[in-house]
């Protein structure tokens, strides 16, 4: 099986397609909640829980118990490393599903799918539960998700490129680019804006439930362009969605094509990620899974739908665990970007004080016990919770989404990582 590629258990053809659309999901909001009663984890409480399980105790009902996930694999003291034949790969997927079964039999959380990579040879990537609770319609590595805030690692790739380019300066006010945006007193810079350092807001009140299209970047400014920064740039870490709004305005207005236009022709079409799109107005994409959040007698909700054009630099592109994979793997292979541009995206930011922030570009930078370097991009949105490792020095990746916003998925990412690495136990992570 090497070079093996293994999707649902068999071996199928590259760029093979589930093809269809799914039944449109209703418009309601919640039962029992009106839209102001939603409520939505931050992307770094989301990280959190994640790498150290600290996830709030799922809701539970009468005669209800979440599963806690157990696999064959080796206990304490019994650690193998990355897999380096294709049997020992096998081994490794083995478990791995053994995990996410036992999870998910009981979890409240309908679908979920997987893509990981070990090495230069080795791929697998499945999908477990359903895409839709109506329909039954079965999760494929093919099932498209809302990927929230790792759209923001997409967008620093491009803001990478540009800067190989010389088309952007990181450390000029953002005014330069974006003249119609007010001036806040000190400057604004990209290199702020990207690393959640310039004091521009997040999200307030309903807004993460936004059901207006924006025609525009620009007029997507107007959300927040008025408003008081939170702190002086530079001074403090604060995360901003926003923030990737303005960075995206400068970035288009830099390469002289529209934002998605410089989305389409930087990344997604040289890296053939042919299943990953802006959600614009709404729309519903072809194999696009049906969003739920976990409703107050916990069972699965279908969520509002919403719409993403304010956020689409920092939160909304729709994508699937094969073409994140795809873009994971190009951050390896030296063919994508620079090693330079690199080490610039994966450095964590620090505030004028030489405070150390959570955040790189687009990316959170953690270490292993064991002392390997982990890059993580999370993403907590209406209708979904996606996770992506990357283990740069091992070439091992991993993609874990599902189609439940603030969905209980506790450390089972973090869990699969650490059967895919070989690693007797989760490992407690240390951020860096």
């Amino acid at each position: 099986m090497s070079g093996a590629k293994v999707s649902n258990g068999r071996a199928v053809a590259a760029g093979s397609r589930n093809a269809g659309r799914l039944p449109e999901e209703s418009n309601r909001t919640p039962a029992g909640r009106d839209r102001g009663q939603c409520r939505w984890s931050g992307v770094l409480v989301l990280l959190l829980a994640i790498l150290f399980g600290l996830a709030p105790a799922p809701r539970q009902v009468s005669g209800q118990r979440e599963a806690t996930p157990n696999y064959s694999g080796p206990r304490a003291g019994q650690s193998r490393g990355i897999p380096g034949t294709s049997v020992e790969f096998s081994q490794r997927v083995k478990e791995i599903k053994e995990y996410i079964q036992a999870f998910a039999k009981t979890s409240v959380v309908p679908g979920i799918s997987v893509a990981v990579q070990a090495g230069d040879e080795f791929t697998w990537s499945e999908g477990f539960g359903v895409s839709d609770l109506n329909s039954g319609r079965p999760i494929t590595p093919h099932t498209r998700f809302r990927i929230g805030s790792v759209s923001k690692a997409l967008t620093a790739a491009a803001l990478g490129l540009l800067l190989e380019e010389r088309k952007v300066d990181l450390d000029a006010d953002v005014r330069k680019y974006v003249p119609e945006f007010p001036p806040k007193g000190d400057p604004i810079t990209l290199r702020h804006l990207a690393g959640h350092r310039s004091g521009i807001r997040h999200y307030r009140g309903n807004e993460v439930l936004n059901d207006r299209p924006y025609k525009s970047v620009l007029e997507a400014l107007t959300i927040f362009a008025k408003d008081p920064l939170v702190a002086k740039p530079g001074t403090t870490h604060s995360y901003s969605t926003y923030g990737y709004t303005l960075l995206s305005a400068a970035m288009e207005r830099a390469a002289g094509v529209s934002f998605l236009t410089l989305m389409r022709e930087k990344v997604l079409r040289p890296l053939q990620m042919t299943e990953t799109e802006p959600e614009i107005g709404g729309r519903r994409l072809p194999d696009q899974a049906t969003g739920y959040e976990q409703g107050t007698n916990g069972k699965a909700e279908v969520v509002p739908r919403t719409d993403l054009s304010p956020i689409w630099a920092g939160g909304g592109f729709v994508s699937t665990t094969g073409d994140l994979l795809k873009f994971a793997r190009a951050h390896l292979d030296g063919r994508f970007l620079r090693p330079e541009t690199l080490d610039l995206l994966w450095t964590v930011q620090t505030t004028k004080d030489g405070t150390r922030t959570p955040s790189a570009f687009g990316w959170q930078v953690a270490r292993t016990p064991k002392g390997r370097r982990l890059l993580v991009s999370g993403g907590n949105s209406i209708g979904g919770t996606v996770v992506m490792f990357v283990v740069p020095e091992e070439k091992v990746v991993l993609v874990f989404m599902t189609n439940m916003g603030s969905a209980p998925i506790r450390g089972v990412p973090m869990g699969a990582l650490r059967i895919l690495l070989g690693e007797d136990r989760p490992p407690a992570m240390e951020m860096m």
